[in-house]
């Protein structure tokens, strides 16, 4: 598994990360507790993923950009991504559900229970309020977030090939 500096890896009360061998880490990354990467995943610098009660679980060739944070909540849950989503940098996840193949625009913070249907795009700087569910196809914009129209077939692809470049840089990167 490409790792690389200054990554903090450590366990929780006996929950220890589980990070696949074709899972591509960064610098100066931290990793605490029940927390599973999943092959092809990409994390990138600065991001934090938390897990003290619930966990945490980052589907195959999904990626978190810079200064993401993940972080799970007493008596409500982790947080579950799907696989091939794209997280945008500086994003918040907190205690929800990103389904597969869909978009978490930078800035965007996902609140307690909310759940992001797949193939979906979350659009930049957008708070997704508690409980909130954006139905599969959509996208949402907005504080709070709202779905504002259903996503082209041409947008939806966009989403897939958004994954397999972030996974074809971090090879690049992390080249021995």
């Amino acid at each position: 598994m490409p790792i690389g500096n200054n990554v903090t890896i450590r366990s929780y009360k006996g929950r220890t990360p589980k990070i696949s061998p074709e899972a591509y880490i960064f610098e100066n990354v931290s990793i605490y507790g029940d927390v599973t990467i999943e092959a092809g995943c990409v994390v990138m610098p600065g991001c934090v993923i938390r897990s003290e009660q619930f966990p945490i679980v980052i589907g195959r060739g999904s990626n978190l950009q810079d200064l993401t944070i993940l972080h799970d909540e007493t008596d409500l849950g982790g947080v579950n991504i799907g696989e091939n989503v794209t997280v945008g940098h500086g994003v918040i996840l907190h205690a929800c559900t990103i389904k597969a193949n869909a978009i978490i625009g930078m800035g965007s913070i996902v609140q307690n229970e909310a759940v992001v249907g797949s193939n979906c795009l979350i659009g930049a700087g957008a708070v997704v309020t508690e409980r909130t569910v954006i139905k599969d196809g959509m996208m949402a914009l907005g504080i709070p977030a709202k779905e504002r129209r259903p996503l082209t077939e041409k947008e939806v692809a966009s989403i897939e090939e958004t994954a397999l470049e972030y996974q074809g840089l971090a090879k690049e990167y992390l080249a021995k």
